[in-house]
């Protein structure tokens, strides 16, 4: 049924609407002053990584489970990654929404990491 899924809906028009709510979370990240790792113009796979300044990735993950968003904070098995952007020995928190997020959830954790700062 997975593979049914995916061939109905299309590879593509899955990754264009995982692009759309990360580039959404992304730009809205940076109106309010969290660092993003991602460079403009950058073609990424559907992923963002941030921090919050004054918290560490784990702290901040751990803070938006207790509002029920998972997110997961830390080095994700990628340390020479984290080495090479400068998260290492922290990491980052990492936003990677699928087929089924919706931006009305976007929106929603955006409003919890607005009260996080």
């Amino acid at each position: 049924e997975g593979v049914r899924f995916v061939e109905t809906v299309g590879r593509e028009e899955i990754l264009r609407h995982e692009t759309e709510l990360c580039d959404y979370f992304a730009d809205s990240l940076l109106d309010m002053g969290v660092t993003v790792y991602r460079k403009c113009g950058v073609k990424y796979a559907p992923v963002v990584s941030f921090n919050v300044k004054g918290r560490t990735a784990e702290e901040t993950a751990s803070l938006l489970d207790k509002k029920g968003f998972c997110l997961r904070g830390g080095l994700h098995c990628s340390g020479m990654a984290h080495t090479a952007i400068g998260t290492a020995p922290d990491g980052t928190v990492r936003f990677s929404p699928s087929v089924f997020n919706h931006r009305y959830q976007v929106r929603a954790l955006l409003h919890e990491i607005k009260k996080i700062l």
